[in-house]
């Protein structure tokens, strides 16, 4: 997991109770807000709860939004006035997430998103996510560190990384075709590529599905239904999750674009 070093820790900045800065060793500057700089993570660009603050030529960000990207609690001692952070480093057993596997679909799904995948490398546990019906947008940052909250409670611990990587779909399709056959029954449409071939001389064909929320739709981006699929139409997917490479291959897709000829 990417972290902070403590040079850059040292100029980020948390939001407290008014009443805190009453207090002696606070000293007043003077900054500006940069709401329109982009920040990114892993080429991926994120939203903050705060917008950033650019003071003395360097760019700030608020200490929550930052714990957030990197997977850091953080919490406001009021007692002891502190800042605490929270970085695990013991491991996560596969046991422990199987058996919560079903809970955490659940309580996810009540939020509106769709556990992808689960993954447990060198002990950092990544959950991939999406958002239902809303393919090309991204979780605030103050969303996703509620989450890793909800989740290391769900799971009964927090001594260790847990990453929430979000899946939203690229500006290009990854399935391109034209629909070869329709399985009515089965709500299914084999999508063939003939300009793409394999190494048996096979057109490039692919068995997908739809998910629950998946935008069936024409260029202009006017709904249709699965009804109005036709043989020969020239279509492009794109899919979520795994595309089982048989052949034909297969693939469930959430979004479905007909060219509009």
């Amino acid at each position: 997991m990417k972290k902070f070093v403590p040079g850059l820790l040292a100029g980020i900045i948390i939001a407290t109770a008014s009443a805190a800065y009453a207090e002696a060793g606070l000293q007043k500057v003077e900054a500006y807000l940069r709401p329109d700089l982009p920040i990114t993570l892993d080429g991926k660009t994120v939203k903050l709860e705060s917008s950033p603050m650019i003071y003395d030529g360097s760019t700030y960000l608020k200490l929550r939004d930052a714990a957030a990207l990197t997977g850091l609690l953080v919490n406001w001692n009021e007692a002891a006035q502190t800042v605490e952070l929270q970085n695990g480093g013991a491991k996560i057993s596969s046991n422990v997430i199987q058996s919560k596997m079903s809970t955490i679909a659940d309580f996810l799904h009540k939020k509106s998103l769709e556990l992808i995948s689960i993954d447990i490398v060198d002990s950092k546990l990544t959950m991939t996510i999406r958002k239902l019906n809303d393919h090309r947008s991204l979780l605030k940052a103050s969303e996703v560190s509620g989450l890793i909250n909800s989740i290391y409670q769900l799971l009964g611990q927090n001594n260790f990384d847990l990453i929430i990587d979000q899946f939203i779909i690229p500006e290009s399709a990854n399935i391109v075709g034209e629909i070869s056959s329709i399985d009515a029954e089965t709500k299914r449409v084999l999508i063939t590529d003939k300009d793409k071939m394999n190494t048996n001389g096979d057109p490039d064909a692919v068995w997908v599905s739809f998910s629950p929320d998946a935008f069936i739709g024409i260029d202009s981006r006017e709904r249709i239904l699965f009804n109005d699929l036709k043989i020969g139409q020239k279509v492009k997917a794109w899919s979520v999750g795994p595309l089982f490479d048989s052949y034909p291959g297969q693939a469930k897709v959430i979004e479905f674009i007909v060219a509009n000829e």
